[in-house]
């Protein structure tokens, strides 16, 4: 197993613990290993955690919150990478559209967007 990854499982277990399952820090803690299994280009296990990531976030943050767009932007990434270039539209959509509501169409940030 990866180091990292390790690390951030044992961090999940801890979190899971002490903060229970449904709190944004988990969500966290999900992202962070959804991106090892990205890089590792292991599609369904990366999808699987920032989903996981997605859906703590919208149920305790709200759904139009940057952290919540930021999540459809790796989800857009992870199916970009392995060419399913609908579901990367869709999701780069979902980002766009919550930044432009959260952070206006000319903010700064809307350029990486």
């Amino acid at each position: 197993m990866n180091t990292a990854l390790e690390y951030y499982n044992k961090s999940l277990l801890i979190r899971v613990n002490t903060l229970g399952k449904d709190h944004p820090d988990i969500a966290d803690s999900y992202n962070n290993i959804a991106m090892i299994y990205r890089d590792q280009g292991e599609r369904d296990k990366a999808l699987e955690y920032y989903h996981a990531s997605l859906n703590i976030k919208k149920l305790t943050l709200g759904g139009q919150r940057a952290d919540v767009a930021s999540t459809y932007k790796d989800l857009a990434h992870v199916y970009d990478d392995h060419g399913e270039l609908d579901k990367s539209v869709e999701y780069s959509q979902k980002s766009v559209y919550i930044l432009q509501q959260t952070l206006g169409e000319n903010d700064p940030e809307m350029v990486t967007a």
